[in-house]
Protein backbone atom coordinates (compact mmCIF):
# COMPACT_ATOMS: atom_id res chain seq x y z
CA UNK A 1 0.00 0.00 0.00
CA UNK A 2 1.53 3.63 -1.00
CA UNK A 3 1.27 6.15 1.51
CA UNK A 4 -0.09 3.88 4.18
CA UNK A 5 1.71 1.61 6.87
CA UNK A 6 0.27 -1.10 8.98
CA UNK A 7 0.47 -3.69 11.54
CA UNK A 8 -1.43 -5.51 13.75
CA UNK A 9 -1.09 -7.54 16.78
CA UNK A 10 -3.55 -10.11 18.21
CA UNK A 11 -4.25 -10.50 21.67
CA UNK A 12 -5.55 -13.92 22.40
CA UNK A 13 -8.69 -13.18 24.16
CA UNK A 14 -10.44 -11.77 20.30
CA UNK A 15 -8.76 -8.22 20.22
CA UNK A 16 -6.94 -7.05 16.96
CA UNK A 17 -4.46 -3.79 17.04
CA UNK A 18 -4.00 -2.44 13.80
CA UNK A 19 -1.54 0.54 13.59
CA UNK A 20 -1.76 3.04 10.84
CA UNK A 21 1.35 5.57 9.90
CA UNK A 22 0.86 7.90 7.15
CA UNK A 23 -2.30 8.26 4.66
CA UNK A 24 -5.43 6.87 4.72
CA UNK A 25 -7.02 7.66 1.10
CA UNK A 26 -8.99 6.00 -1.84
CA UNK A 27 -5.47 4.70 -3.57
CA UNK A 28 -4.60 2.83 -0.75
CA UNK A 29 -8.40 1.59 0.56
CA UNK A 30 -8.61 -1.60 -1.27
CA UNK A 31 -5.36 -3.06 0.90
CA UNK A 32 -6.28 -2.21 4.43
CA UNK A 33 -9.69 -3.90 3.51
CA UNK A 34 -7.72 -6.86 2.72
CA UNK A 35 -5.20 -6.24 5.89
CA UNK A 36 -8.46 -5.68 8.31
CA UNK A 37 -9.98 -9.41 7.06
CA UNK A 38 -6.58 -11.35 7.49
CA UNK A 39 -6.06 -9.57 10.53
CA UNK A 40 -9.64 -10.60 11.86
CA UNK A 41 -9.96 -14.30 12.74
CA UNK A 42 -12.85 -14.24 14.18
CA UNK A 43 -15.65 -12.41 12.82
CA UNK A 44 -16.57 -10.96 16.33
CA UNK A 45 -13.25 -9.91 16.96
CA UNK A 46 -12.43 -6.28 18.19
CA UNK A 47 -10.39 -3.99 16.06
CA UNK A 48 -8.60 -1.12 17.71
CA UNK A 49 -6.99 0.94 15.40
CA UNK A 50 -3.77 3.21 17.02
CA UNK A 51 -4.48 5.98 14.51
CA UNK A 52 -1.33 7.79 16.43
CA UNK A 53 1.07 8.11 13.13
CA UNK A 54 -2.30 8.48 10.93
CA UNK A 55 -2.12 12.04 9.32
CA UNK A 56 -4.29 11.92 7.00
CA UNK A 57 -7.99 10.15 6.48
CA UNK A 58 -10.76 11.27 3.61
CA UNK A 59 -13.73 9.54 3.45
CA UNK A 60 -12.92 6.72 1.35
CA UNK A 61 -10.71 5.76 4.67
CA UNK A 62 -13.24 6.50 7.01
CA UNK A 63 -15.74 3.69 4.73
CA UNK A 64 -13.13 1.09 5.82
CA UNK A 65 -13.45 2.09 9.30
CA UNK A 66 -17.07 2.28 8.98
CA UNK A 67 -17.26 -1.03 7.40
CA UNK A 68 -15.04 -2.83 9.99
CA UNK A 69 -17.35 -1.34 12.47
CA UNK A 70 -20.77 -2.66 10.54
CA UNK A 71 -19.48 -6.26 10.23
CA UNK A 72 -17.92 -6.04 13.42
CA UNK A 73 -21.12 -5.35 15.44
CA UNK A 74 -23.17 -7.86 13.21
CA UNK A 75 -21.24 -10.38 14.80
CA UNK A 76 -20.68 -9.38 18.17
CA UNK A 77 -17.44 -7.31 18.19
CA UNK A 78 -16.83 -3.68 18.12
CA UNK A 79 -14.15 -0.96 16.58
CA UNK A 80 -12.11 1.44 18.58
CA UNK A 81 -10.53 4.13 17.73
CA UNK A 82 -7.26 5.51 19.33
CA UNK A 83 -4.84 8.35 19.32
CA UNK A 84 -6.96 9.82 16.48
CA UNK A 85 -5.03 12.77 15.04
CA UNK A 86 -6.49 16.20 13.95
CA UNK A 87 -7.11 15.85 10.41
CA UNK A 88 -8.35 12.56 11.12
CA UNK A 89 -10.37 13.66 14.20
CA UNK A 90 -11.80 16.34 11.51
CA UNK A 91 -13.32 13.82 8.98
CA UNK A 92 -14.74 12.18 12.35
CA UNK A 93 -16.82 15.28 13.02
CA UNK A 94 -17.51 16.14 10.06
CA UNK A 95 -19.54 13.52 9.28
CA UNK A 96 -20.73 13.00 12.82
CA UNK A 97 -19.04 9.23 12.46
CA UNK A 98 -17.48 9.84 16.13
CA UNK A 99 -21.06 9.29 17.37
CA UNK A 100 -20.92 5.51 16.00
CA UNK A 101 -17.86 4.70 16.91
CA UNK A 102 -15.75 3.71 20.10
CA UNK A 103 -12.93 6.70 20.60
CA UNK A 104 -10.11 6.83 23.06
CA UNK A 105 -7.51 9.24 23.64
CA UNK A 106 -5.24 6.73 23.96
CA UNK A 107 -4.31 3.06 22.82
CA UNK A 108 -4.12 1.72 26.41
CA UNK A 109 -7.36 3.57 27.04
CA UNK A 110 -8.91 1.74 23.71
CA UNK A 111 -7.50 -1.91 24.62
CA UNK A 112 -8.48 -1.63 28.29
CA UNK A 113 -12.38 -0.63 26.48
CA UNK A 114 -12.31 -3.52 24.04
CA UNK A 115 -10.96 -6.36 27.26
CA UNK A 116 -14.24 -4.76 29.47
CA UNK A 117 -16.05 -5.87 26.16
CA UNK A 118 -14.71 -8.83 25.72
CA UNK A 119 -14.30 -10.67 29.46
CA UNK A 120 -17.50 -11.29 31.14
CA UNK A 121 -18.51 -9.03 34.02
CA UNK A 122 -17.12 -9.78 36.86
CA UNK A 123 -14.64 -12.32 35.40
CA UNK A 124 -11.27 -12.38 36.32
CA UNK A 125 -10.15 -13.18 32.63
CA UNK A 126 -8.09 -15.99 34.90
CA UNK A 127 -6.40 -18.39 32.08
CA UNK A 128 -6.55 -15.90 29.65
CA UNK A 129 -3.38 -13.97 28.33
CA UNK A 130 -4.06 -10.00 27.01
CA UNK A 131 -0.13 -9.86 25.58
CA UNK A 132 0.05 -9.14 22.11
CA UNK A 133 1.57 -11.38 19.50
CA UNK A 134 2.03 -10.23 16.00
CA UNK A 135 -0.61 -11.53 13.81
Amino acid sequence: MEHLSVSSWRLPIGIVLIALSGQLDATVTGGLEEFVVQARQDPGDHLVFDLAELSFMDSAGLRVLLNAHAFARRHGGRVHLAAVQPMPARVLQLTHAGDHLAVQATVEEALKAAVAEVLPRGGTGEGRSTDATPA
